[in-house]
């Protein structure tokens, strides 16, 4: 029982990092500032970006190494209100949540806590599906790079969020789409060293956006595909408000 509390722990950790299917910078021989640009226009561009007000997106999840299998729902609200339910087979539900100023978690671990600094932060980073300002909350972007993932060549880029440790992101050098991620996230547990690869991307509605993700902590390696995604549904304020309990 108590490895599987730590399994779900892990989980937990992995799943907020996953919970991002933001994209940020990338490329050689340009500024910063012109590579976020050519990221953004790879997922979508800012028009269609702007438009977005709410979107249900639906996932299933499975950790083989362990034998878990589960759902993930994220709701979304503009301009920056996110709740993440992960429902695991046998181990129950996690919620998190921002409301826009605060943050939250509730587990079968540590029960319901509200979240503050590196944690905090990363929960309003990941609360627009697209992130179309990297200024709100990197206080840096410094491209590394180029070097080959795969049969791929790719773009690194470094970014320092305004609080928090710095992870570098890895795009593909032709189409600004990322690929990788790789940093240090807060979770119940401490910080720990992750890594994270996108792939599959496809368009709802002139947003592109990875359907399938792999997330690595530790010796948990969590697999994501994303089902459906629905903009502009009905998304009640208090999905995202912390509970009295």
């Amino acid at each position: 029982m108590k490895a599987s509390l730590r399994n779900l722990a892990l989980l937990s950790l992995l799943l907020s990092v996953a919970g991002s299917w933001a994209q940020a910078p990338a490329q050689a021989d340009i500024t910063a500032e012109q590579v976020l640009d050519k990221a953004i226009e790879a997922s979508g561009g800012k028009a269609t970006i702007s438009k977005i007000k709410t979107a249900v997106l639906k996932a299933t999840m499975e950790a083989p190494m362990q034998g878990l299998k589960g759902s993930v729902v994220t709701y979304v609200k503009a301009p920056n209100k996110i709740r993440v339910e992960t429902d695991i087979e046998g181990l129950g539900k996690t919620i998190q949540g921002f409301d826009g100023k605060v943050a939250w978690s509730s587990d079968p671990i540590q029960g319901l806590r509200k979240l503050e600094g590196a944690e905090k932060a990363a929960m309003a980073r990941n609360s627009s599906i697209v992130s179309t300002d990297w200024k709100q909350f990197y206080s840096k972007a410094v491209y590394v790079g180029k070097e080959k993932f795969g049969d791929k060549d790719v773009h690194v880029v470094e970014l320092t969020p305004k609080e928090g440790k710095p992870m570098r992101q890895y795009f593909d050098a032709e189409t600004f789409l990322l690929l990788k991620q790789t940093g240090v996230q807060a979770g119940a547990m401490g910080e720990m060293p992750f890594e994270a690869y996108f792939s599959d991307y496809k368009e709802f509605e002139g947003l592109k956006l990875a359907t399938k993700q792999v997330v690595k902590v530790g010796p948990i390696e969590i697999q994501i595909t994303m089902k459906e995604i629905k903009q502009g549904v009905p998304v009640d304020d208090k999905l995202f408000a912390m509970p009295a309990k």
